[in-house]
Protein backbone atom coordinates (compact mmCIF):
# COMPACT_ATOMS: atom_id res chain seq x y z
CA UNK A 1 0.00 0.00 0.00
CA UNK A 2 1.21 3.56 -0.50
CA UNK A 3 0.13 7.06 0.52
CA UNK A 4 -0.34 10.08 -1.53
CA UNK A 5 -0.52 13.73 -1.15
CA UNK A 6 -2.12 15.62 -3.77
CA UNK A 7 0.81 15.70 -2.17
CA UNK A 8 1.05 11.94 -1.61
CA UNK A 9 -0.20 8.65 -2.95
CA UNK A 10 -0.17 5.16 -1.53
CA UNK A 11 -0.39 1.82 -3.24
CA UNK A 12 -0.41 -1.81 -2.18
CA UNK A 13 1.00 -4.57 -4.28
CA UNK A 14 -1.47 -6.70 -4.59
CA UNK A 15 -7.27 -19.35 -13.03
CA UNK A 16 -8.80 -21.14 -14.65
CA UNK A 17 -8.10 -21.52 -18.38
CA UNK A 18 -9.71 -23.52 -21.20
CA UNK A 19 -7.21 -26.38 -20.81
CA UNK A 20 -8.17 -26.74 -17.15
CA UNK A 21 -11.85 -26.70 -18.09
CA UNK A 22 -11.27 -29.50 -20.59
CA UNK A 23 -9.34 -31.39 -17.92
CA UNK A 24 -12.30 -31.15 -15.54
CA UNK A 25 -14.56 -32.44 -18.31
CA UNK A 26 -12.27 -35.45 -18.85
CA UNK A 27 -12.46 -36.34 -15.16
CA UNK A 28 -16.25 -36.09 -15.28
CA UNK A 29 -16.39 -38.19 -18.45
CA UNK A 30 -14.24 -40.89 -16.84
CA UNK A 31 -16.81 -41.20 -14.06
CA UNK A 32 -19.45 -42.11 -16.67
CA UNK A 33 -17.39 -44.87 -18.27
CA UNK A 34 -17.77 -48.16 -16.44
CA UNK A 35 -16.22 -51.41 -17.70
CA UNK A 36 -19.21 -52.49 -19.86
CA UNK A 37 -19.26 -49.05 -21.50
CA UNK A 38 -15.50 -49.20 -22.08
CA UNK A 39 -15.97 -52.59 -23.77
CA UNK A 40 -18.59 -51.21 -26.17
CA UNK A 41 -16.57 -48.11 -27.03
CA UNK A 42 -13.44 -50.22 -27.54
CA UNK A 43 -15.21 -52.35 -30.13
CA UNK A 44 -16.34 -49.23 -32.03
CA UNK A 45 -12.78 -47.94 -31.93
CA UNK A 46 -11.47 -51.23 -33.31
CA UNK A 47 -9.18 -51.92 -30.37
CA UNK A 48 -7.43 -55.28 -30.19
CA UNK A 49 -8.33 -57.69 -27.35
CA UNK A 50 -4.98 -57.07 -25.66
CA UNK A 51 -5.54 -53.30 -25.71
CA UNK A 52 -9.02 -53.71 -24.24
CA UNK A 53 -7.73 -55.99 -21.48
CA UNK A 54 -4.97 -53.50 -20.65
CA UNK A 55 -7.54 -50.74 -20.15
CA UNK A 56 -9.79 -52.96 -18.03
CA UNK A 57 -6.90 -54.02 -15.77
CA UNK A 58 -5.94 -50.41 -15.09
CA UNK A 59 -6.67 -49.00 -11.63
CA UNK A 60 -8.57 -46.22 -13.40
CA UNK A 61 -10.06 -47.78 -16.55
CA UNK A 62 -12.42 -44.86 -17.15
CA UNK A 63 -9.55 -42.38 -17.21
CA UNK A 64 -7.48 -44.69 -19.42
CA UNK A 65 -10.28 -44.76 -21.96
CA UNK A 66 -10.72 -40.98 -21.78
CA UNK A 67 -7.00 -40.46 -22.44
CA UNK A 68 -7.24 -42.80 -25.41
CA UNK A 69 -10.19 -40.81 -26.77
CA UNK A 70 -8.14 -37.64 -26.30
CA UNK A 71 -5.06 -39.12 -28.02
CA UNK A 72 -7.13 -40.17 -31.02
CA UNK A 73 -8.85 -36.80 -31.33
CA UNK A 74 -12.29 -38.22 -30.49
CA UNK A 75 -12.54 -35.52 -27.82
CA UNK A 76 -10.74 -32.16 -28.05
CA UNK A 77 -10.77 -28.77 -26.35
CA UNK A 78 -13.03 -27.46 -29.09
CA UNK A 79 -15.55 -30.27 -29.39
CA UNK A 80 -16.69 -33.84 -28.70
CA UNK A 81 -18.84 -34.46 -31.78
CA UNK A 82 -17.18 -37.79 -32.62
CA UNK A 83 -17.82 -39.15 -29.13
CA UNK A 84 -21.45 -38.03 -29.20
CA UNK A 85 -21.93 -39.79 -32.54
CA UNK A 86 -20.45 -42.97 -31.09
CA UNK A 87 -22.86 -42.82 -28.16
CA UNK A 88 -25.77 -42.25 -30.52
CA UNK A 89 -24.67 -45.30 -32.51
CA UNK A 90 -24.72 -47.29 -29.27
CA UNK A 91 -28.27 -45.96 -28.69
CA UNK A 92 -27.21 -44.10 -25.54
CA UNK A 93 -28.98 -40.81 -26.18
CA UNK A 94 -29.43 -40.09 -22.46
CA UNK A 95 -25.73 -40.51 -21.69
CA UNK A 96 -24.86 -38.50 -24.80
CA UNK A 97 -26.96 -35.58 -23.54
CA UNK A 98 -25.36 -35.72 -20.07
CA UNK A 99 -21.84 -35.74 -21.49
CA UNK A 100 -22.61 -32.91 -23.90
CA UNK A 101 -24.02 -30.85 -21.03
CA UNK A 102 -20.92 -31.57 -18.92
CA UNK A 103 -18.59 -30.49 -21.73
CA UNK A 104 -20.46 -27.24 -22.30
CA UNK A 105 -20.60 -26.43 -18.58
CA UNK A 106 -16.93 -27.17 -17.84
CA UNK A 107 -15.43 -25.46 -20.88
CA UNK A 108 -17.74 -22.42 -20.94
CA UNK A 109 -17.04 -21.74 -17.25
CA UNK A 110 -13.31 -21.99 -17.96
CA UNK A 111 -13.61 -19.42 -20.74
CA UNK A 112 -15.58 -17.15 -18.42
CA UNK A 113 -12.95 -17.52 -15.69
CA UNK A 114 -10.19 -16.71 -18.17
CA UNK A 115 -12.03 -13.58 -19.29
CA UNK A 116 -12.48 -12.41 -15.72
CA UNK A 117 -8.86 -13.19 -14.91
CA UNK A 118 -7.77 -10.84 -17.71
CA UNK A 119 -10.29 -8.15 -16.81
CA UNK A 120 -9.53 -5.07 -14.72
CA UNK A 121 -11.82 -3.22 -12.35
CA UNK A 122 -10.91 0.24 -11.10
CA UNK A 123 -12.81 1.65 -8.11
CA UNK A 124 -12.43 5.37 -7.34
CA UNK A 125 -13.93 5.94 -3.89
CA UNK A 126 -14.06 9.56 -2.73
CA UNK A 127 -14.24 9.54 1.07
CA UNK A 128 -15.94 12.92 0.88
CA UNK A 129 -18.62 13.13 -1.80
CA UNK A 130 -20.25 16.26 -3.16
CA UNK A 131 -23.68 15.09 -4.21
CA UNK A 132 -24.89 18.57 -5.17
CA UNK A 133 -23.63 22.14 -4.81
CA UNK A 134 -25.40 22.67 -1.53
CA UNK A 135 -25.13 19.18 -0.10
CA UNK A 136 -21.99 17.48 1.11
CA UNK A 137 -22.55 13.78 1.66
CA UNK A 138 -19.77 12.07 3.61
CA UNK A 139 -19.31 8.41 4.43
CA UNK A 140 -19.87 9.09 8.12
CA UNK A 141 -20.79 5.96 10.05
CA UNK A 142 -20.49 3.66 7.03
CA UNK A 143 -18.62 0.59 8.25
CA UNK A 144 -19.02 -1.71 5.23
CA UNK A 145 -16.82 -1.19 2.17
CA UNK A 146 -19.63 -2.58 0.02
CA UNK A 147 -22.02 0.08 1.32
CA UNK A 148 -19.33 2.73 0.81
CA UNK A 149 -18.90 1.65 -2.82
CA UNK A 150 -22.66 1.72 -3.34
CA UNK A 151 -22.88 5.26 -1.93
CA UNK A 152 -19.81 6.55 -3.75
CA UNK A 153 -20.03 4.91 -7.16
CA UNK A 154 -23.34 3.22 -7.95
CA UNK A 155 -25.96 5.56 -9.50
CA UNK A 156 -29.05 5.96 -7.35
CA UNK A 157 -31.30 4.51 -10.05
CA UNK A 158 -29.11 1.42 -10.48
CA UNK A 159 -30.54 -1.80 -9.02
CA UNK A 160 -27.35 -3.07 -7.38
CA UNK A 161 -27.16 -3.99 -3.71
CA UNK A 162 -24.22 -4.66 -1.40
CA UNK A 163 -24.34 -8.43 -1.97
CA UNK A 164 -23.95 -7.89 -5.71
CA UNK A 165 -20.96 -5.58 -5.16
CA UNK A 166 -19.41 -8.16 -2.82
CA UNK A 167 -19.75 -10.87 -5.47
CA UNK A 168 -18.19 -8.65 -8.15
CA UNK A 169 -15.16 -7.94 -5.95
CA UNK A 170 -14.85 -11.64 -5.16
CA UNK A 171 -14.81 -12.58 -8.84
CA UNK A 172 -12.46 -9.78 -9.94
CA UNK A 173 -10.28 -9.75 -6.81
CA UNK A 174 -6.97 -10.30 -8.61
CA UNK A 175 -7.71 -7.52 -11.10
CA UNK A 176 -9.06 -4.76 -8.86
CA UNK A 177 -7.46 -1.40 -8.12
CA UNK A 178 -9.18 0.46 -5.28
CA UNK A 179 -8.39 4.16 -4.76
CA UNK A 180 -9.52 6.06 -1.66
CA UNK A 181 -9.48 9.80 -2.35
CA UNK A 182 -9.34 12.60 0.27
CA UNK A 183 -8.46 10.30 3.16
CA UNK A 184 -7.49 13.37 5.21
CA UNK A 185 -11.13 14.54 4.97
CA UNK A 186 -12.60 11.13 5.79
CA UNK A 187 -14.72 11.68 8.93
CA UNK A 188 -14.21 8.14 10.31
CA UNK A 189 -10.46 7.82 9.72
CA UNK A 190 -9.89 7.21 13.45
CA UNK A 191 -12.68 4.63 13.69
CA UNK A 192 -11.14 1.15 13.98
CA UNK A 193 -14.29 -0.89 13.34
CA UNK A 194 -14.65 -0.16 9.64
CA UNK A 195 -13.72 -2.14 6.54
CA UNK A 196 -11.63 0.77 5.27
CA UNK A 197 -9.52 0.61 8.45
CA UNK A 198 -9.07 -3.15 7.95
CA UNK A 199 -8.14 -2.67 4.28
CA UNK A 200 -5.44 -0.16 5.24
CA UNK A 201 -4.07 -2.66 7.77
CA UNK A 202 -4.05 -5.31 5.01
CA UNK A 203 -6.56 -7.47 6.85
CA UNK A 204 -8.98 -7.37 3.92
CA UNK A 205 -8.58 -7.65 0.14
CA UNK A 206 -4.99 -8.88 0.19
CA UNK A 207 -5.12 -9.52 -3.57
CA UNK A 208 -6.30 -6.01 -4.38
CA UNK A 209 -4.14 -3.00 -5.21
CA UNK A 210 -5.11 -0.24 -2.77
CA UNK A 211 -4.14 3.42 -3.22
CA UNK A 212 -4.83 6.16 -0.66
CA UNK A 213 -4.69 9.86 -1.51
CA UNK A 214 -4.03 12.11 1.47
CA UNK A 215 -2.10 15.15 2.63
CA UNK A 216 1.32 14.54 4.14
CA UNK A 217 0.37 15.24 7.75
CA UNK A 218 -2.68 13.00 7.61
CA UNK A 219 -1.19 9.61 6.84
CA UNK A 220 -3.17 6.69 8.28
CA UNK A 221 -1.75 5.67 11.65
CA UNK A 222 -2.36 1.97 11.03
CA UNK A 223 -0.37 1.50 7.83
CA UNK A 224 0.94 -2.00 7.28
CA UNK A 225 4.78 -2.23 7.44
CA UNK A 226 4.89 -3.26 3.77
CA UNK A 227 3.13 -0.08 2.67
CA UNK A 228 4.89 1.81 -0.11
CA UNK A 229 4.83 5.61 0.11
CA UNK A 230 4.95 7.87 -2.91
CA UNK A 231 5.22 11.63 -2.59
CA UNK A 232 3.96 13.59 -5.56
CA UNK A 233 6.12 16.61 -6.27
CA UNK A 234 6.08 19.42 -8.82
CA UNK A 235 3.91 21.93 -6.96
CA UNK A 236 6.75 23.96 -5.48
CA UNK A 237 6.97 27.39 -3.86
CA UNK A 238 6.84 29.30 -7.15
CA UNK A 239 3.89 27.28 -8.44
CA UNK A 240 2.07 27.75 -5.14
CA UNK A 241 2.68 31.52 -5.23
CA UNK A 242 1.27 31.80 -8.75
CA UNK A 243 -1.73 29.67 -7.80
CA UNK A 244 -2.52 31.85 -4.76
CA UNK A 245 -2.12 35.08 -6.74
CA UNK A 246 -4.57 33.85 -9.34
CA UNK A 247 -7.02 32.84 -6.61
CA UNK A 248 -6.96 36.32 -5.02
CA UNK A 249 -6.91 38.29 -8.27
CA UNK A 250 -3.27 39.39 -7.82
CA UNK A 251 -3.85 40.92 -4.38
CA UNK A 252 -0.22 40.66 -3.22
CA UNK A 253 -0.89 41.53 0.43
CA UNK A 254 -3.65 38.94 0.74
CA UNK A 255 -1.45 36.38 -1.02
CA UNK A 256 1.34 37.10 1.49
CA UNK A 257 -1.03 36.50 4.43
CA UNK A 258 -2.25 33.23 2.91
CA UNK A 259 1.29 31.97 2.32
CA UNK A 260 2.26 32.97 5.84
CA UNK A 261 -0.63 30.85 7.07
CA UNK A 262 0.66 27.94 4.97
CA UNK A 263 4.06 28.16 6.64
CA UNK A 264 2.52 28.25 10.11
CA UNK A 265 0.23 25.27 9.46
CA UNK A 266 1.82 23.16 6.71
CA UNK A 267 -0.26 20.37 5.15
Amino acid sequence: MAQADPSQSTGRDTGTNPAEGFGRFKVDLADHLDVPMIQRLSILLGLKPGEIDSIKRSKTPGLEMVNLLDDRGIITHSGITDLLEMLQELKLAGLSAKIQSSFQAKTSQAKKDLYLEDAHLYLFIPLQIRKARSELRQLTGVKSIYTAIKHAIVPEDEDMDESCIKEILKVYKKSVAMLFDSYDEYPDKNETKTDIYSIIEMKMFLDILVIILTRTLNLPSNLHPETKRIRLTGFGVAERRNYVLKAVADDVQLADRIESSFRETPS
